[in-house]
C-alpha cells in the first residue's frame, strides 16, 4: 500500500485540521480525515492511492455482489422512491408512496439516454431500461459490469473518466454514492457536466457530515467508511462543487439510513402493550431525537441526501 498527502480537491488549500481517528475498512489500519481550513471539505488525509485502493474493497462488497446477494430491486426502487418524495413534496408517511412516483423525477420516455456510474450488477439500470430508456452503465468490478450486461445494460469497464463519452449525450446521470469515492470528485463531476445534455438532469447522492447522525457519533458514524470513502461532502461542499462545474441545483432530497436498523429493533418490542415503553425504545436508542433533528433542520439531519441538478447553458 502507498499513501499519498494531498491538498484540498475544491480549494487547494493545504492548511486542514485532523477531525477523527477512524478504524479503515478491510484492513486494521487507522485512517485520518481533515477539514480544510478553507472551504470545510472533509476527505482522508493521508490516503491510499489510486494504485492501491482496491485493496480496501472487498470479495463482498455491496455494490460489486451478484443478484440476490444485497437488496432486492424492489427494496432498491423504494429507498429512491423515498428519497424523491423527500425532495418534491414532504410527507411525513412516504412510505406508503407507490413505485410511480418515480416518474415525478425521470419520467418514463422512449430513447432517452441514462448513464447509471458505478452501476454494479445494473438492477436500477435494468428498471429504467424497462421503462423506455436506453440505459448505459460504468463499472470497476468485472464482475458486476458482466450481470449488467446480461441485464441489457451497455457498460463500460473502468473509469468514468477512461469511458471517453460524447459531449451532451446523457439525458440523465444518475450518482449514487459513488462521489465519495473517488480521488478526484472535482475533476469527476466536470465529466459529469461534459456528457450530460443542456438542462440533461444529474442525480448525485452523497452522505452527509452534518448530518445529525454524524454529529451524535463523530468517529463511531457507520458512512465515514475510511479509506473507501475518501471525502464527505455536506450540502455547502457539494453546493460549491457543482456550481463550479456548471450543475445548477433544483431540489434536494433526503434519506436517513436507520430504517431497516429501526425494523430490526422493533421487533423486541412491537408486541408490548405498554406505550411508555415504545417511547422509551425511541429515546433510549436515539430514534426520538434524529427524527426531531429531521423535523427542525430538514435536509441538514439527514444521513444522506441527494442534490438533483440541470446543466447550465454557458452565459
Amino acid at each position: 500500500m502507498r499513501l499519498e498527502t494531498v491538498a484540498c480537491d475544491y480549494c487547494q488549500s493545504e492548511t486542514s485540521e485532523p477531525v477523527y481517528d477512524v478504524n479503515g475498512s478491510e484492513k486494521p489500519e487507522r485512517f485520518r480525515i481533515v477539514r480544510c481550513n478553507e472551504c470545510g471539505l472533509h476527505f482522508v488525509n493521508p490516503r491510499p492511492d489510486v494504485s492501491s485502493i482496491a485493496e480496501y474493497y472487498g470479495s463482498t462488497y455491496y455494490a460489486h455482489q451478484a443478484p440476490g446477494d444485497g437488496p432486492t430491486t424492489k427494496e432498491r426502487v423504494r429507498s429512491v422512491a423515498l428519497e424523491i418524495m423527500g425532495g418534491y413534496r414532504w410527507r411525513p408517511f412516504g412510505a406508503l408512496l407507490p413505485r410511480g412516483l418515480l416518474d415525478v423525477v425521470v419520467p418514463a420516455s422512449s430513447g432517452k439516454t441514462l448513464l447509471d456510474v458505478g452501476c454494479g450488477s445494473g438492477e436500477r439500470a435494468a428498471w429504467y431500461g424497462k421503462r423506455g430508456f436506453k440505459v448505459y452503465g460504468v463499472e470497476i468490478s468485472e464482475q458486476a459490469a458482466s450481470f449488467a450486461s446480461a441485464k441489457g445494460v451497455e457498460v463500460a469497464l473502468g473509469q468514468l473518466m477512461d469511458a471517453n463519452f460524447p459531449d451532451d449525450f446523457f439525458d440523465v446521470v444518475i450518482v449514487a454514492h459513488v462521489l465519495e469515492h473517488t480521488h478526484q470528485p472535482g475533476s469527476y463531476l466536470r465529466e459529469i457536466s461534459r456528457i450530460l445534455k443542456y438542462d440533461g438532469l444529474a442525480a448525485i447522492a452523497v452522505p452527509n457530515i452534518e448530518s445529525h447522525s454524524a454529529r451524535t457519533l463523530g468517529a463511531l458514524w457507520a458512512l465515514l467508511e475510511p479509506p473507501v470513502h475518501l471525502y464527505h461532502f455536506s450540502r455547502s461542499t457539494l453546493g460549491k462543487y457543482l456550481g463550479k462545474s456548471g450543475l445548477r441545483i433544483e431540489s434536494c432530497a433526503s434519506k436517513t439510513v436507520y430504517s431497516q436498523m429501526i425494523r430490526k429493533s422493533l421487533v423486541s418490542v412491537r408486541h408490548s402493550r405498554s406505550r411508555l415503553a415504545r417511547l422509551s425504545f425511541w429515546v433510549r436508542t436515539g430514534w426520538l431525537p434524529s427524527l426531531l433533528q429531521m423535523c427542525v433542520r430538514g435536509h441538514d439531519a439527514s444521513d444522506a441526501f441527494t442534490f438533483y441538478c440541470r446543466k447550465r447553458r454557458a452565459s
